[in-house]
């Protein structure tokens, strides 16, 4: 294989991944929408009937524009019913029917008749743009180790999380997060390996792309684009380089974004990508604020993959963990899930949301804020069960060899993932989902130091 085009290997990455997300369709293709999807599909179902990027306030009703969530995901599921009538006619019925019949199976009455579940046809279609992510993470490791073995490591060891089979019969915005992430730190590295201006625009690219599907990704952008346009100038040891990155980051990423913004500032007379959505998820966020000094020192043992909340139960008190079992009566799932509409309604409105959680909540937490931000920081980092309790310290070891010996292109893709793991832990506490856009680079990394230690066998 060694000897084969690396095209003819890129192919073969994306047969292989999705022949085995496909398994999960055929296991799983009939399961419902999570509860979680009901407000993006009613919005998918207006923006397919109705032509208008919105909500209905019951199911006849003509759509009213709005701009609580990003549009892209929306978007995509709005398309593909488009042209699948039954996928239509199944979204619409769980749009609005969802509840009452969970309430109907918990009576075991039929007073509603239940939806039908046409969803595997999007699955497969979902599976083949899940399977970018392995695809991506070989492109990676290429990049990085420039050894095709190495890459296939890499490739093996994303399927082996099992994360992304797991969202291929999702409607998350993750199915197109998880592939556009894996491509913008594809993108990142060529950019600092070659400093070729079209890797610029494409990290510009994905980033809008990203901020599209999910909104805190443009804070990422920010970061990336100070960062980048800084270390190009240094580079070039000259400050004009500096203006040129950051032009070559902006363009696209506001030819991306821009469409949106305009029909926003249009409609609502507001650019921003949304409104109300980051409001709701920081009152999530801030509810977990509510764990005392023994409840966030027990969450980092809790954390910990597979044996974490055994080990807690064991070792300490009820009191010190029964907050963090999601589920619980009284804990802080529970509360996070209803504290954004109680504070939705201290605050009065919408628009004064943010403001009110930034002045009521936050500020005069912060220190507390600060300590849940790190025990949610650690919390993220144990994704995929004993897959990332064995591959998550090996990526750190690695990261720390990798600045010893100055691999920028290393060091700067960790960091992005670092970064966005901090910006996700300080807006929201959804971090385990949001945890699996790192196992492409925590791939790469686990595989370059597996083969660094059977080449040092070897020589040795």
């Amino acid at each position: 294989m060694d000897r084969w085009p690396v095209s003819s290997h890129l192919w073969l990455v994306i047969l292989i991944a999705f022949l085995v997300f496909s398994s999960s369709v055929w296991m799983n293709g009939e399961r419902a929408p999570a509860a979680q999807a009901t407000g993006v599909i009613q919005h998918a179902v207006a923006l397919h009937k109705d032509a208008t990027f919105g909500y209905s306030t019951s199911q006849g009703d003509v759509a009213k524009p709005a701009m609580f969530y990003a549009p892209l995901q929306i978007t995509f599921l709005a398309g593909v019913m488009s042209l699948d009538q039954n996928l239509a006619k199944s979204l619409s019925c769980f749009a609005w029917n969802a509840p009452t019949q969970k309430l109907n199976m918990a009576s075991k009455t039929s007073s509603a008749p239940p939806c039908e579940t046409a969803f595997r046809p999007i699955f497969f279609l979902q599976a083949l743009i899940l399977a970018l992510v392995p695809f991506f993470a070989w492109l990676i490791a290429w990049a990085l180790s420039g050894n095709k073995a190495v890459a296939w490591g890499a490739v093996i060891l994303v399927l082996l999380s099992g994360r992304q089979a797991f969202h291929v019969t999702s409607f998350s915005a993750d199915v197109l997060s998880l592939p556009l992430f894996a491509a913008l730190l594809f993108a990142l590295v060529a950019n600092i390996q070659s400093q070729y201006w079209l890797w610029t625009i494409a990290v510009g690219f994905f980033c809008g792309l990203l901020a599209l599907t999910e909104p805190i990704f443009a804070q990422l952008f920010y970061g990336l684009l100070l960062v980048l346009s800084y270390w190009h100038a240094a580079k070039a040891q000259n400050s004009r380089y500096f203006w040129r990155t950051a032009a070559m980051l902006v363009a696209p990423y506001i030819l991306v974004t821009a469409p949106w913004m305009w029909r926003n500032y249009w409609a609502f007379d507001t650019s921003a990508l949304t409104s109300g959505y980051m409001a709701s998820l920081l009152a999530e966020r801030l509810a977990w604020n509510m764990l005392n000094g023994l409840e966030i020192a027990v969450s980092f043992v809790y954390s910990l993959a597979a044996f974490g909340p055994d080990l807690a139960m064991a070792a300490y008190p009820e009191d010190a963990w029964q907050r963090l079992v999601p589920g619980a009566e009284g804990g802080v799932y529970e509360k996070a899930t209803n504290f954004a509409q109680t504070t939705l309604v201290a605050a009065g409105s919408s628009a004064n949301h943010m403001t009110w959680l930034l002045s009521q909540e936050l500020w005069p937490n912060f220190g507390k804020h600060v300590a849940v931000t790190l025990a949610l920081i650690w919390r993220g980092l144990w994704i995929a069960g004993l897959w990332g309790l064995v591959a998550v310290p090996l990526t750190i070891a690695y990261f720390a060899v990798s600045i010893k010996r100055r691999r920028t292109d290393i060091v700067m893709a960790f960091s992005a993932c670092l970064y966005t793991a901090i910006l996700f832990a300080i807006t929201t506490a959804r971090q385990p989902g949001s945890g699996d856009i790192f196992i492409p680079l925590i791939s790469v990394m686990v595989a370059m130091l597996a083969s660094e230690w059977l080449r040092h066998k070897h020589l040795t």
